[in-house]
Protein backbone atom coordinates (compact mmCIF):
# COMPACT_ATOMS: atom_id res chain seq x y z
CA UNK A 1 0.00 0.00 0.00
CA UNK A 2 1.78 3.23 -1.13
CA UNK A 3 2.33 6.06 1.28
CA UNK A 4 1.10 9.62 0.62
CA UNK A 5 3.33 11.81 -1.64
CA UNK A 6 6.20 13.54 0.09
CA UNK A 7 7.07 17.23 -0.37
CA UNK A 8 10.72 18.12 -0.94
CA UNK A 9 11.82 21.79 -0.88
CA UNK A 10 8.32 23.07 -1.57
CA UNK A 11 7.68 20.75 -4.52
CA UNK A 12 5.68 17.57 -4.62
CA UNK A 13 7.83 14.53 -5.12
CA UNK A 14 6.44 11.03 -5.59
CA UNK A 15 7.52 8.77 -2.76
CA UNK A 16 7.69 5.00 -3.15
CA UNK A 17 8.40 4.13 0.44
CA UNK A 18 5.74 2.24 2.37
CA UNK A 19 5.31 1.49 6.10
CA UNK A 20 7.32 -1.45 7.50
CA UNK A 21 4.33 -3.77 7.82
CA UNK A 22 3.45 -3.63 4.16
CA UNK A 23 5.24 -4.87 1.06
CA UNK A 24 7.61 -2.71 -0.96
CA UNK A 25 6.23 -2.05 -4.48
CA UNK A 26 8.23 -2.89 -7.53
CA UNK A 27 10.52 -0.14 -8.90
CA UNK A 28 9.61 0.94 -12.41
CA UNK A 29 11.74 2.84 -14.87
CA UNK A 30 11.78 6.57 -14.46
CA UNK A 31 12.10 8.69 -17.65
CA UNK A 32 15.00 11.13 -17.78
CA UNK A 33 13.33 14.49 -17.67
CA UNK A 34 16.32 16.80 -17.11
CA UNK A 35 20.08 16.81 -16.67
CA UNK A 36 21.50 15.54 -13.41
CA UNK A 37 21.36 17.88 -10.50
CA UNK A 38 24.52 19.36 -9.05
CA UNK A 39 26.37 17.60 -6.28
CA UNK A 40 25.09 18.13 -2.78
CA UNK A 41 27.27 20.21 -0.53
CA UNK A 42 25.07 20.01 2.53
CA UNK A 43 21.32 19.82 3.17
CA UNK A 44 19.18 20.11 0.01
CA UNK A 45 20.77 20.84 -3.43
CA UNK A 46 21.44 24.47 -4.35
CA UNK A 47 18.96 25.22 -7.18
CA UNK A 48 17.00 28.11 -8.53
CA UNK A 49 14.57 27.67 -5.67
CA UNK A 50 17.09 29.05 -3.24
CA UNK A 51 20.05 27.88 -1.28
CA UNK A 52 19.22 25.47 1.49
CA UNK A 53 20.65 26.11 4.96
CA UNK A 54 23.76 24.19 5.92
CA UNK A 55 23.23 21.16 8.20
CA UNK A 56 25.71 19.05 10.05
CA UNK A 57 26.11 15.75 8.18
CA UNK A 58 24.99 12.76 10.24
CA UNK A 59 24.94 9.03 9.45
CA UNK A 60 23.49 6.05 11.37
CA UNK A 61 24.74 2.62 12.21
CA UNK A 62 21.96 0.12 11.79
CA UNK A 63 20.68 -2.83 9.86
CA UNK A 64 20.24 -2.22 6.13
CA UNK A 65 17.94 0.78 5.99
CA UNK A 66 14.79 0.66 3.97
CA UNK A 67 15.15 2.74 0.74
CA UNK A 68 12.88 5.69 0.06
CA UNK A 69 12.87 6.73 -3.59
CA UNK A 70 11.90 10.39 -4.24
CA UNK A 71 11.60 11.95 -7.66
CA UNK A 72 12.91 15.52 -7.67
CA UNK A 73 11.47 18.45 -9.70
CA UNK A 74 14.34 18.20 -12.20
CA UNK A 75 13.51 14.58 -12.97
CA UNK A 76 16.34 13.02 -11.01
CA UNK A 77 15.77 10.38 -8.34
CA UNK A 78 17.01 10.89 -4.82
CA UNK A 79 17.43 7.81 -2.64
CA UNK A 80 16.76 8.30 1.05
CA UNK A 81 17.19 5.77 3.90
CA UNK A 82 14.58 5.79 6.61
CA UNK A 83 16.14 4.92 9.98
CA UNK A 84 14.46 3.18 12.92
CA UNK A 85 14.15 5.65 15.81
CA UNK A 86 15.99 3.41 18.27
CA UNK A 87 19.29 3.57 16.43
CA UNK A 88 21.97 6.03 17.64
CA UNK A 89 23.75 8.69 15.59
CA UNK A 90 27.38 7.95 14.70
CA UNK A 91 30.21 10.25 13.54
CA UNK A 92 29.74 11.48 9.93
CA UNK A 93 31.39 9.50 7.13
CA UNK A 94 31.88 10.38 3.48
CA UNK A 95 29.40 9.02 0.94
CA UNK A 96 30.80 6.36 -1.42
CA UNK A 97 31.83 7.52 -4.89
CA UNK A 98 29.80 6.66 -7.93
CA UNK A 99 31.55 6.17 -11.30
CA UNK A 100 29.47 8.87 -12.94
CA UNK A 101 29.87 11.44 -10.16
CA UNK A 102 32.07 14.47 -10.91
CA UNK A 103 33.05 15.01 -7.27
CA UNK A 104 32.67 13.27 -3.87
CA UNK A 105 29.19 13.70 -2.46
CA UNK A 106 28.93 13.76 1.34
CA UNK A 107 25.93 12.02 2.89
CA UNK A 108 23.73 14.42 4.79
CA UNK A 109 20.52 14.13 6.72
CA UNK A 110 17.37 15.51 5.12
CA UNK A 111 13.81 15.37 6.22
CA UNK A 112 10.75 15.53 4.04
CA UNK A 113 7.96 17.76 5.20
CA UNK A 114 5.33 15.03 4.89
CA UNK A 115 7.08 12.52 7.15
CA UNK A 116 8.68 12.58 10.57
CA UNK A 117 11.21 9.82 9.83
CA UNK A 118 14.75 11.20 9.27
CA UNK A 119 16.26 10.46 5.85
CA UNK A 120 19.79 10.54 4.39
CA UNK A 121 20.06 11.77 0.80
CA UNK A 122 22.40 10.25 -1.77
CA UNK A 123 22.53 12.59 -4.77
CA UNK A 124 24.28 10.24 -7.10
CA UNK A 125 21.75 8.83 -9.58
CA UNK A 126 21.80 5.06 -10.06
CA UNK A 127 20.61 2.93 -12.93
CA UNK A 128 17.30 1.12 -12.58
CA UNK A 129 18.90 -2.30 -12.24
CA UNK A 130 21.17 -1.14 -9.43
CA UNK A 131 18.23 0.46 -7.64
CA UNK A 132 16.24 -2.77 -7.86
CA UNK A 133 19.22 -4.76 -6.60
CA UNK A 134 19.71 -2.33 -3.70
CA UNK A 135 16.16 -2.84 -2.44
CA UNK A 136 16.14 -5.53 0.33
CA UNK A 137 13.45 -8.19 0.14
CA UNK A 138 11.27 -7.77 3.22
CA UNK A 139 9.92 -10.71 5.25
CA UNK A 140 6.26 -10.49 4.38
CA UNK A 141 5.04 -13.62 6.20
CA UNK A 142 5.45 -12.30 9.75
CA UNK A 143 3.62 -9.14 8.66
CA UNK A 144 0.60 -10.97 7.28
CA UNK A 145 0.23 -14.21 9.27
CA UNK A 146 -0.06 -12.67 12.74
CA UNK A 147 -2.56 -10.18 11.34
CA UNK A 148 -4.94 -12.92 10.25
CA UNK A 149 -4.40 -16.04 12.37
CA UNK A 150 -4.75 -14.56 15.88
CA UNK A 151 -7.71 -12.52 14.74
CA UNK A 152 -9.70 -15.51 13.48
CA UNK A 153 -8.73 -18.46 15.69
CA UNK A 154 -9.81 -17.03 19.07
CA UNK A 155 -13.09 -15.91 17.58
CA UNK A 156 -13.79 -19.46 16.36
CA UNK A 157 -12.86 -21.00 19.71
CA UNK A 158 -15.06 -18.56 21.59
CA UNK A 159 -18.09 -19.35 19.45
CA UNK A 160 -17.63 -23.08 20.09
CA UNK A 161 -16.87 -22.97 23.82
CA UNK A 162 -19.83 -20.87 24.93
CA UNK A 163 -22.53 -23.38 23.92
CA UNK A 164 -20.44 -26.27 25.33
CA UNK A 165 -20.02 -24.51 28.68
CA UNK A 166 -23.71 -23.74 28.87
CA UNK A 167 -24.59 -27.32 27.99
CA UNK A 168 -22.23 -28.69 30.67
CA UNK A 169 -23.67 -26.34 33.28
CA UNK A 170 -27.18 -27.44 32.40
CA UNK A 171 -26.24 -31.11 32.64
CA UNK A 172 -24.57 -30.53 36.00
CA UNK A 173 -27.64 -28.73 37.31
CA UNK A 174 -29.91 -31.54 36.15
CA UNK A 175 -27.61 -34.09 37.77
CA UNK A 176 -27.65 -32.25 41.08
CA UNK A 177 -31.42 -31.99 41.01
CA UNK A 178 -31.72 -35.71 40.32
CA UNK A 179 -29.35 -36.52 43.17
CA UNK A 180 -31.28 -34.27 45.51
CA UNK A 181 -34.55 -35.94 44.58
CA UNK A 182 -33.01 -39.36 45.15
CA UNK A 183 -31.55 -38.24 48.48
CA UNK A 184 -34.92 -37.05 49.72
CA UNK A 185 -36.20 -40.61 49.39
CA UNK A 186 -33.96 -41.58 52.31
CA UNK A 187 -35.98 -39.26 54.49
CA UNK A 188 -33.36 -38.27 57.07
CA UNK A 189 -29.63 -38.05 57.56
CA UNK A 190 -29.70 -41.10 59.84
CA UNK A 191 -31.47 -43.23 57.25
CA UNK A 192 -28.99 -42.11 54.63
CA UNK A 193 -26.09 -43.02 56.95
CA UNK A 194 -27.62 -46.42 57.64
CA UNK A 195 -28.02 -47.10 53.92
CA UNK A 196 -24.50 -45.87 53.20
CA UNK A 197 -25.80 -43.35 50.67
CA UNK A 198 -23.00 -40.82 50.64
CA UNK A 199 -24.73 -38.49 48.18
CA UNK A 200 -27.80 -38.40 50.36
CA UNK A 201 -25.71 -37.84 53.48
CA UNK A 202 -23.98 -34.93 51.77
CA UNK A 203 -27.34 -33.56 50.62
CA UNK A 204 -28.87 -33.56 54.11
CA UNK A 205 -25.70 -32.09 55.58
CA UNK A 206 -25.82 -29.21 53.11
CA UNK A 207 -29.45 -28.64 54.05
CA UNK A 208 -28.41 -28.08 57.65
CA UNK A 209 -28.65 -31.44 59.40
CA UNK A 210 -26.03 -31.64 62.15
CA UNK A 211 -23.64 -34.58 62.36
CA UNK A 212 -23.94 -34.79 66.15
CA UNK A 213 -27.72 -34.94 66.38
CA UNK A 214 -29.06 -38.30 67.60
CA UNK A 215 -32.04 -40.21 66.31
CA UNK A 216 -34.78 -41.80 68.42
CA UNK A 217 -32.46 -44.65 69.45
CA UNK A 218 -29.82 -42.22 70.69
CA UNK A 219 -27.36 -42.83 67.88
CA UNK A 220 -25.76 -40.08 65.86
CA UNK A 221 -25.06 -40.60 62.12
CA UNK A 222 -21.42 -41.53 62.82
CA UNK A 223 -22.42 -44.44 65.08
CA UNK A 224 -24.99 -45.64 62.57
CA UNK A 225 -22.53 -45.56 59.68
CA UNK A 226 -19.83 -47.29 61.77
CA UNK A 227 -22.24 -49.99 62.88
CA UNK A 228 -23.07 -50.73 59.24
CA UNK A 229 -19.50 -50.50 58.02
CA UNK A 230 -19.90 -47.59 55.60
CA UNK A 231 -16.33 -46.36 55.36
CA UNK A 232 -16.92 -43.47 52.93
CA UNK A 233 -19.81 -42.11 55.01
CA UNK A 234 -17.75 -42.32 58.20
CA UNK A 235 -14.91 -40.44 56.51
CA UNK A 236 -17.26 -37.73 55.31
CA UNK A 237 -18.88 -37.31 58.72
CA UNK A 238 -15.50 -37.10 60.44
CA UNK A 239 -14.37 -34.51 57.90
CA UNK A 240 -17.54 -32.54 58.64
CA UNK A 241 -16.75 -32.39 62.33
CA UNK A 242 -18.23 -35.56 63.82
CA UNK A 243 -16.46 -36.50 67.06
CA UNK A 244 -14.81 -39.88 67.47
CA UNK A 245 -15.89 -39.92 71.14
CA UNK A 246 -19.60 -39.46 70.39
CA UNK A 247 -21.62 -42.11 72.24
CA UNK A 248 -25.05 -43.64 72.27
CA UNK A 249 -27.25 -43.81 75.35
CA UNK A 250 -25.22 -46.71 76.73
CA UNK A 251 -21.85 -45.09 76.16
CA UNK A 252 -20.88 -47.04 73.07
CA UNK A 253 -18.59 -45.24 70.63
CA UNK A 254 -18.15 -45.66 66.89
CA UNK A 255 -15.06 -47.74 67.66
CA UNK A 256 -17.17 -50.10 69.79
CA UNK A 257 -19.65 -50.51 66.95
CA UNK A 258 -16.99 -51.08 64.30
CA UNK A 259 -15.13 -53.57 66.52
CA UNK A 260 -18.25 -55.56 67.32
CA UNK A 261 -19.04 -56.02 63.62
CA UNK A 262 -15.50 -56.84 62.56
CA UNK A 263 -15.00 -53.80 60.31
CA UNK A 264 -11.21 -53.95 60.38
CA UNK A 265 -10.51 -51.03 58.05
CA UNK A 266 -13.06 -48.90 59.81
CA UNK A 267 -11.46 -49.70 63.17
CA UNK A 268 -8.12 -48.67 61.72
CA UNK A 269 -9.62 -45.43 60.43
CA UNK A 270 -11.10 -44.58 63.82
CA UNK A 271 -7.78 -45.25 65.53
CA UNK A 272 -5.98 -43.09 62.97
CA UNK A 273 -8.46 -40.29 63.68
CA UNK A 274 -7.71 -40.45 67.41
CA UNK A 275 -10.46 -42.67 68.81
CA UNK A 276 -9.87 -43.78 72.41
CA UNK A 277 -8.84 -47.43 72.27
CA UNK A 278 -9.64 -47.91 75.97
CA UNK A 279 -13.04 -46.20 75.92
CA UNK A 280 -15.57 -48.05 78.10
CA UNK A 281 -19.29 -48.16 77.55
CA UNK A 282 -21.73 -47.36 80.34
CA UNK A 283 -23.53 -50.69 80.23
CA UNK A 284 -20.78 -53.23 80.95
CA UNK A 285 -17.70 -50.97 80.98
CA UNK A 286 -16.30 -52.98 78.15
CA UNK A 287 -13.54 -51.69 75.92
CA UNK A 288 -13.54 -52.17 72.12
CA UNK A 289 -11.26 -55.19 72.74
CA UNK A 290 -13.89 -56.73 75.04
CA UNK A 291 -16.55 -56.21 72.38
CA UNK A 292 -14.41 -57.66 69.59
CA UNK A 293 -13.46 -60.71 71.71
CA UNK A 294 -17.02 -61.48 72.76
CA UNK A 295 -18.12 -61.32 69.10
CA UNK A 296 -15.23 -63.52 67.94
CA UNK A 297 -13.76 -60.83 65.66
CA UNK A 298 -10.27 -62.28 65.55
CA UNK A 299 -8.78 -59.80 63.06
CA UNK A 300 -10.11 -56.83 65.00
CA UNK A 301 -8.74 -58.36 68.20
CA UNK A 302 -5.34 -58.67 66.63
CA UNK A 303 -5.46 -55.11 65.26
CA UNK A 304 -6.46 -53.67 68.62
CA UNK A 305 -3.76 -55.66 70.42
CA UNK A 306 -1.15 -54.53 67.91
CA UNK A 307 -2.35 -50.94 68.44
CA UNK A 308 -1.75 -51.16 72.19
CA UNK A 309 -5.08 -52.24 73.65
CA UNK A 310 -4.85 -53.49 77.25
CA UNK A 311 -5.27 -57.27 77.16
CA UNK A 312 -5.88 -57.37 80.94
CA UNK A 313 -8.53 -54.64 81.04
CA UNK A 314 -11.60 -55.56 83.10
CA UNK A 315 -15.23 -54.65 82.62
CA UNK A 316 -17.86 -54.01 85.30
CA UNK A 317 -17.98 -57.72 86.16
CA UNK A 318 -14.23 -57.93 86.42
CA UNK A 319 -13.93 -59.95 83.24
CA UNK A 320 -10.99 -59.68 80.89
CA UNK A 321 -11.24 -59.96 77.10
CA UNK A 322 -10.22 -63.61 77.50
CA UNK A 323 -13.27 -64.17 79.74
CA UNK A 324 -15.39 -62.68 76.97
CA UNK A 325 -13.78 -64.77 74.26
CA UNK A 326 -13.91 -68.13 76.07
CA UNK A 327 -17.67 -68.83 75.87
CA UNK A 328 -18.26 -67.81 72.25
CA UNK A 329 -15.02 -67.41 70.31
CA UNK A 330 -12.93 -69.71 68.21
CA UNK A 331 -9.49 -70.81 69.33
CA UNK A 332 -7.82 -68.21 67.08
CA UNK A 333 -9.22 -65.29 69.05
CA UNK A 334 -8.20 -66.86 72.34
CA UNK A 335 -4.77 -67.60 70.94
CA UNK A 336 -4.23 -63.92 70.01
CA UNK A 337 -5.14 -62.88 73.54
CA UNK A 338 -2.95 -65.49 75.20
CA UNK A 339 -0.02 -64.63 72.93
CA UNK A 340 -0.31 -60.99 74.02
CA UNK A 341 -0.17 -61.87 77.72
CA UNK A 342 -3.73 -62.55 78.76
CA UNK A 343 -3.89 -64.12 82.23
CA UNK A 344 -5.23 -67.63 81.74
CA UNK A 345 -6.54 -68.14 85.31
CA UNK A 346 -7.77 -64.58 85.90
CA UNK A 347 -10.86 -64.37 88.11
CA UNK A 348 -13.79 -62.08 87.60
CA UNK A 349 -15.95 -60.60 90.38
CA UNK A 350 -17.66 -64.01 90.85
CA UNK A 351 -14.39 -65.84 90.97
CA UNK A 352 -14.82 -67.59 87.66
CA UNK A 353 -11.94 -68.15 85.26
CA UNK A 354 -12.00 -68.20 81.45
CA UNK A 355 -12.21 -72.02 81.68
CA UNK A 356 -15.34 -71.70 83.85
CA UNK A 357 -16.88 -69.49 81.15
CA UNK A 358 -15.99 -71.96 78.42
CA UNK A 359 -17.47 -74.83 80.44
CA UNK A 360 -20.62 -72.85 81.14
CA UNK A 361 -21.28 -72.41 77.41
CA UNK A 362 -19.90 -75.78 76.37
CA UNK A 363 -17.21 -74.36 74.06
CA UNK A 364 -14.87 -77.31 73.85
CA UNK A 365 -12.58 -75.66 71.26
CA UNK A 366 -11.53 -72.74 73.45
CA UNK A 367 -11.51 -74.95 76.54
CA UNK A 368 -9.07 -77.29 74.85
CA UNK A 369 -6.80 -74.32 74.05
CA UNK A 370 -6.98 -73.13 77.64
CA UNK A 371 -6.21 -76.58 79.00
CA UNK A 372 -3.28 -76.96 76.62
CA UNK A 373 -1.95 -73.61 77.84
CA UNK A 374 -2.16 -74.68 81.51
CA UNK A 375 -5.59 -73.63 82.76
CA UNK A 376 -6.39 -74.88 86.29
CA UNK A 377 -8.98 -77.70 86.16
CA UNK A 378 -9.85 -77.60 89.86
CA UNK A 379 -10.21 -73.88 90.48
CA UNK A 380 -13.50 -73.04 92.19
CA UNK A 381 -15.64 -69.98 91.79
CA UNK A 382 -16.45 -67.79 94.79
CA UNK A 383 -20.22 -67.96 94.59
CA UNK A 384 -20.87 -71.72 94.80
CA UNK A 385 -17.42 -73.22 95.10
CA UNK A 386 -17.83 -75.09 91.84
CA UNK A 387 -15.18 -76.30 89.40
CA UNK A 388 -15.49 -76.12 85.60
CA UNK A 389 -16.70 -79.74 85.67
CA UNK A 390 -19.60 -78.71 87.95
CA UNK A 391 -20.50 -76.00 85.44
CA UNK A 392 -20.43 -78.33 82.45
CA UNK A 393 -22.36 -81.14 84.19
CA UNK A 394 -25.07 -78.82 85.52
CA UNK A 395 -25.60 -77.39 82.01
CA UNK A 396 -25.58 -80.84 80.37
CA UNK A 397 -22.63 -80.21 77.99
CA UNK A 398 -21.65 -83.80 77.31
CA UNK A 399 -18.72 -82.94 75.03
CA UNK A 400 -17.27 -80.53 77.56
CA UNK A 401 -17.66 -83.04 80.42
CA UNK A 402 -15.91 -85.65 78.31
CA UNK A 403 -13.02 -83.27 77.55
CA UNK A 404 -12.57 -82.32 81.21
CA UNK A 405 -12.60 -85.95 82.28
CA UNK A 406 -10.02 -86.76 79.64
CA UNK A 407 -7.87 -83.98 81.04
CA UNK A 408 -8.11 -85.69 84.47
CA UNK A 409 -10.67 -83.44 86.11
CA UNK A 410 -11.69 -84.74 89.57
CA UNK A 411 -15.38 -85.71 89.43
CA UNK A 412 -15.52 -86.24 93.22
CA UNK A 413 -14.88 -82.63 94.17
CA UNK A 414 -17.67 -81.10 96.31
CA UNK A 415 -19.06 -77.60 96.03
CA UNK A 416 -20.16 -75.49 99.02
CA UNK A 417 -23.36 -77.45 99.36
CA UNK A 418 -21.43 -80.72 99.31
CA UNK A 419 -22.54 -81.76 95.87
CA UNK A 420 -20.48 -83.38 93.12
CA UNK A 421 -20.80 -82.82 89.38
CA UNK A 422 -22.93 -86.00 89.16
CA UNK A 423 -25.33 -84.62 91.78
CA UNK A 424 -25.83 -81.44 89.76
CA UNK A 425 -26.38 -83.45 86.57
CA UNK A 426 -29.06 -85.57 88.23
CA UNK A 427 -30.77 -82.50 89.68
CA UNK A 428 -30.91 -80.90 86.24
CA UNK A 429 -31.97 -84.17 84.56
CA UNK A 430 -28.92 -84.37 82.28
CA UNK A 431 -29.31 -88.04 81.45
CA UNK A 432 -26.33 -88.43 79.07
CA UNK A 433 -24.01 -86.65 81.45
CA UNK A 434 -25.30 -88.69 84.41
CA UNK A 435 -24.53 -91.95 82.60
CA UNK A 436 -21.04 -90.76 81.73
CA UNK A 437 -20.24 -89.67 85.29
CA UNK A 438 -21.73 -92.81 86.79
CA UNK A 439 -19.48 -94.86 84.56
CA UNK A 440 -16.50 -93.00 86.00
CA UNK A 441 -17.69 -93.63 89.56
CA UNK A 442 -17.77 -97.41 89.31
Amino acid sequence: MPAPPAVVNGMVAKQYAVPMQYQVPKVTAMPQMAPQMAPVTGGFPATAYGKAPQMAPVTYQARPARPVMVKNPDGSITQHYSMPPQYQAMPPVAAPKHPSAAAPAPVVQTQAKATSVPAVAATTPAPQAQLAAALPVPATVPATVPATVPATVPATVATVQVPVAQDEAKKQEEKELAEAAEAEKCGTLWEAAKAGNLKAVRHFWKKGSTVEESDASGKCPLLIAADNGHMDVVKFLLDCGAKTESTDREGGTALHYAASKGHVQLVKLMLDRGANIEAKDDNECGTPLHVAASNDQAEVVRLLLDSGADVKAKDCQGQTPLHRAAPYAHAETGRFLLDKGAEINAKDSQGTTPLHQAALQGDAEVACLLLDRGADLEMKDEGFGETPLHFAADCGHLQMVTLLLEKKADHTVLDREGKTALDLAKKSHRTAVVELLESKSR
